[in-house]
């Protein structure tokens, strides 16, 4: 087991804080019970610059020609979507992106627009391979 997903001492006090901190109300009624606490460690997925990815997947088994230069002209995965790496933030995202993934998903048209492109699942692909690392 890895050893930095433990549950500490530390870790608890530290959530004390921040409770104390945001709710001070409920704080002072579980200061009884804060000593029976039980804390619990999670792994969060995420990606590289801390954006999910949301949309139509890019298809691995072609080659990608020089030429290709934007999201919109890389080849894709018919019907293969994802919603993938949400992090810290999913549980406040997910229902908004789940909503937006549905409404490509229905409209069979790419979503347009800069939000989109910053989620958009091929966007390190696209980079790498500007870059030349592909």
């Amino acid at each position: 087991k890895d050893a930095r997903l433990a549950v500490t001492a530390q870790g608890q006090e530290c959530n004390r804080r921040r409770l104390e901190a945001l709710l001070p109300e409920l704080a002072t009624r579980m200061a009884d019970r804060w000593p029976m606490a039980q804390g619990r460690t999670s792994v969060r997925v995420a990606t590289r610059d801390r954006l999910p990815h949301i949309g139509l997947l890019w298809d691995e088994s072609v080659e990608l020609p020089r030429s290709v230069s934007r999201l919109e002209q890389m080849p894709r995965q018919k019907g293969l979507y994802a919603l993938l790496g949400l992090g810290a933030r999913g549980l406040s995202v997910a229902p908004m992106a789940a909503d937006a993934l549905a409404q490509q998903i229905l409209n069979d048209a790419p979503p347009q627009g800069r939000i989109w492109q910053a989620v958009d699942p091929a966007r390190f692909v696209l980079r790498a391979h500007q870059r030349g690392k592909t």
